[in-house]
C-alpha cells in the first residue's frame, strides 16, 4: 500500500509533517508495522509510549470535538501538543507521527466544512469494502 511505503516507513527525522490514514470499513490491518499505541474508543494517557512509530486510533466517537479535543494535533501530525485525560492533569507530549484512524463509518458524515478540509488536505482517506486480509 502507498500510504505505508510513504509514510511508515520513512524515518521520523525525514518528516516535514506526518500524514495520517484514515480506513473506513473493516480492517485489523493497522497494528502490524511495528511499534505502536493502540487506543480502542478513548485515549489512556497511562499507556502513551512517545517512542512508538505510529497510533492507532480504533472505533473513537465521530464527533470528534467532544471525544478527542486534541484532533487537528493527531490528523495534522502536530510535534508537540497537550492531552489530558479523565481524573488527570495535562500532559505536554512530543509526536509529530502517522497516526491511523480506523472506523466503520465515514467520519465525514460528522465534520463541519472546515474540519473536513484540514483532513482532505492532511490525510489520506480510503473506504474500505472488504477486508484487507
Amino acid at each position: 500500500m502507498g500510504w505505508i511505503d510513504g509514510v511508515l516507513k520513512m524515518k521520523s527525522v525525514d518528516w516535514h509533517r506526518s500524514n495520517s490514514l484514515i480506513l473506513v470499513g473493516p480492517s485489523e490491518w493497522a497494528r502490524h508495522f511495528g511499534r505502536h499505541m493502540y487506543f480502542n474508543t478513548m485515549l489512556n494517557l497511562d499507556d502513551w509510549d512517545e517512542e512508538a512509530d505510529y497510533i492507532v486510533l480504533d472505533d473513537f466517537n465521530p464527533d470528534i470535538n467532544k471525544f478527542l479535543p486534541a484532533w487537528k494535533c493527531f490528523f495534522g501530525g502536530q510535534k508537540e501538543f497537550t492531552l489530558t485525560d479523565k481524573y488527570r492533569g495535562k500532559k505536554t507530549v512530543h509526536w509529530g507521527k502517522p497516526m491511523i484512524w480506523l472506523s466503520n463509518e465515514d467520519l465525514f458524515k460528522h465534520l463541519n466544512l472546515e474540519q473536513s478540509e484540514f483532513i482532505k488536505k492532511n490525510c489520506t482517506v480510503i473506504c474500505l469494502t472488504n477486508k484487507l486480509y
